[in-house]
């Protein structure tokens, strides 16, 4: 079986065991799914690697980039900013304090 079939096998069964979880905690966001997807990328290897589009060394990938690992982060960017405006509980405390420390002391 081809890694990359077998990658995506594997993380269809992941998230259908995860959604059908019986014991799952209906507070958590599903937003939290972007920065899980953006840590799990970053702590093993970029998109193109999974899949085998690499051209060159991983430092010449680096340097110049790749199209698909570009249109991966930028998908989560985006889904990142249309989250924010929904999920304002998360927002408000960074703000506050950002405001509180650029005041300074009174």
């Amino acid at each position: 079986m081809p890694p990359s079939l077998a990658l995506l096998i594997w993380f269809i069964v992941l998230v259908a065991l995860l959604s059908f979880d019986p014991a799952k905690d209906s507070g958590v966001s599903p937003a939290l799914w972007v920065p899980l997807t953006w840590m799990v990328i970053m702590g093993s290897r970029l998109p193109s690697q999974w899949f085998g589009l690499q051209v060159g060394t991983a430092a010449q990938a680096l340097e110049e980039g790749n199209g698909l690992d570009r249109t991966v982060f930028l998908v989560l960017i985006v889904l990142a900013i249309g989250i924010l405006p929904r999920e304002r509980r998360l927002v408000g405390l960074p703000v506050r304090l950002l405001q509180e420390v650029v005041s300074g002391p009174r």
